[in-house]
Order: structure tokens, then C-alpha cells, then sequence
């Protein structure tokens, strides 16, 4: 029996010790989930803010290729325009002016 009694005494002293380095790793482990919590956030946010700056560059590009498409457009309605005077003039007309 005292036999018995002294492997439980040890037994019990090895799993206190083992306890303790658990819980020295577990909280090892809290603080590595806590800075990486802080860098997730730190990475959103930079994200969140790249995605604002290329939002707002995509918007100013959008409204210099609207400019030029409505000049384009101008351009394409004045020649339509030229082209229905002329063929309207018919082709006598046109000698005319040369």
C-alpha cells in the first residue's frame, strides 16, 4: 500500500508540473492569437484604404475616357451632319464648290 501511495504522490507531482507548462504554453499561444488579431486588423484596414485610393483613381480615369468619348461623339455627328448636307446638295451641288 505505501508503495502504491508513493507512485500516486509522484504521479500527482508530474502532472502538476506538465499542468504548469501547459498553461506557461497556453498563455504563449493567448499572446500570439492577440498580435495576430492586431495584425489581421492593421492588414484590413490598409486593405480598406487601398481599396478607397483605387475606387476614387478608377472614378477620375472613368470621367477623362466619358470626356473623351463625348468629344469623339461631337466629332462623329458633324461629319454625319457634313456628309447629309452634301448628299443633299446632290452631286451637282458638290461641282459647285469645286
Amino acid at each position: 500500500m505505501p508503495q502504491i501511495q508513493r507512485n500516486l504522490e509522484t504521479d500527482i507531482a508530474v502532472l502538476q508540473t506538465e499542468f504548469k507548462n501547459l498553461d506557461a504554453k497556453f498563455a504563449e499561444i493567448k499572446e500570439d492569437v492577440n498580435k495576430l488579431g492586431v495584425k489581421i486588423d492593421d492588414y484590413a484596414q490598409s486593405t480598406h484604404t487601398l481599396l478607397k485610393e483605387f475606387q476614387s483613381e478608377n472614378q477620375e480615369q472613368h470621367a477623362i475616357v466619358e470626356q473623351k468619348i463625348q468629344s469623339l461623339e461631337k466629332w462623329r455627328w458633324m461629319l454625319m451632319g457634313a456628309g447629309m448636307g452634301l448628299g443633299a446638295l446632290g452631286y451637282s451641288g458638290f461641282e459647285a464648290f469645286f
